[in-house]
């Protein structure tokens, strides 16, 4: 019995530090409008659904109006720290992320970005609590990611889902729509805020993985 309860004490050291390392990682309580309010975490401890502070203690999308109109990454919007990634064409003042993050929902296709642009795949989320959502694009969460780095490499075996869907994105935007439907995903990435030329600050979840189960081909 002493032997099996040894055994069993390095896992539960790590657990604990782990679970330390989380509670000493969120820092000071949120407080400001642009602050993410995390009540929930993944399998792997990241952040689960987050919400805005605003969303949280006022039931509002967040604005930069309630910040005296200041950009929300800096101090008098959020109290915490982003970091900045720069944008393509279109994204002038560049990406500026809060946090690594897991979403789910259910999704629709939205576009593939110009190549000469950002060349991204952009597809919207879903969620009933609007979890993410600001003001600026009140009905979804857009997610994206890069095509040179993921889509061009998933291209086999040809007769694969992702090959096939690459090429519906390059037919038409009713191709892809259609062969991705409106399944339920699971999504981690970044969460963060893009500006263009018009400084309305949208969110952006840019992904790192993500699993859907695909409408059945017809």
């Amino acid at each position: 019995m002493g032997s099996g309860s040894s055994s069993r004490q390095p896992l539960a050291w790590i657990i604990v530090l782990m679970l330390l390392t989380v509670t000493a990682c969120q820092g000071p309580a949120p407080s400001k409008p642009f602050d993410v309010v995390i009540t929930e975490r993944d399998t792997t401890l990241n952040p689960l659904n987050p919400k805005w502070h605003s969303q949280v203690q006022e039931q509002r999308l967040p604005s930069i109006d309630m910040c005296s109109g200041a950009k929300p990454y800096e101090p008098t919007c959020t109290s915490q720290p982003t970091w900045t990634v720069s944008g393509g064409a279109g994204c002038s003042e560049g990406h500026h992320n809060w946090t690594w993050a897991t979403y789910e929902g259910r999704v629709l296709w939205d576009e593939h970005s110009d190549p000469w642009a950002d060349d991204d795949y952009n597809i919207n989320l879903f969620r009933p609590d609007h979890a993410g959502y600001t003001q600026a694009n009140p009905d979804h969460l857009l997610m994206e990611f890069n095509s040179k780095l993921t889509i061009d490499g998933f291209d086999y075996p040809e007769s694969g889902w992702w090959h096939r869907f690459h090429e519906a994105v390059d037919d038409s935007f009713n191709a892809a729509y259609v062969m991705l439907g409106s399944p339920e995903v699971i999504a981690f990435g970044v969460l963060g805020l893009d500006a263009g030329a018009m400084k309305c600050f949208r969110p952006r979840h840019r992904l790192r993985s993500c699993s859907l189960a695909p409408a059945p081909l017809t």
